[in-house]
């Protein structure tokens, strides 16, 4: 809808004639509530995205340091996996 309403006002006073002159601030509010109606659209999906990584699965993942996860690797010998995701990221999802 804000896109519709910043279009119409381009083309309004694109016209030659102007027929109907539209003040630039209603241009600057056009763009002012697409940008705030995109950023929280964009935002919701995001959050939605990251949900699907909230999944039980057979490698048990621990939110900590690089050097604690040395340690402790250390002490078990056991190799460190480092997991970099986003919840935008279409690989990442598939991966999940």
């Amino acid at each position: 809808m804000a896109m519709g309403t910043l279009l119409v006002t381009l083309l309004f006073n694109i016209i030659p004639k102007k027929l109907i002159a539209i003040p630039l601030y209603v241009i600057g509010f056009g763009g002012s509530a697409f940008i705030l109606t995109a950023a929280y659209t964009f935002n919701t999906f995001t959050e939605n995205e990251r949900l699907k990584f909230d999944i039980p699965t057979a490698v048990i993942f621990e939110t900590t340091d690089y050097q604690t996860a040395l340690e402790k690797a250390s002490k078990e010998e056991k190799p460190i996996f480092v997991d970099f995701y986003t919840g935008w990221c279409s690989p990442c999802l598939a991966f999940t």
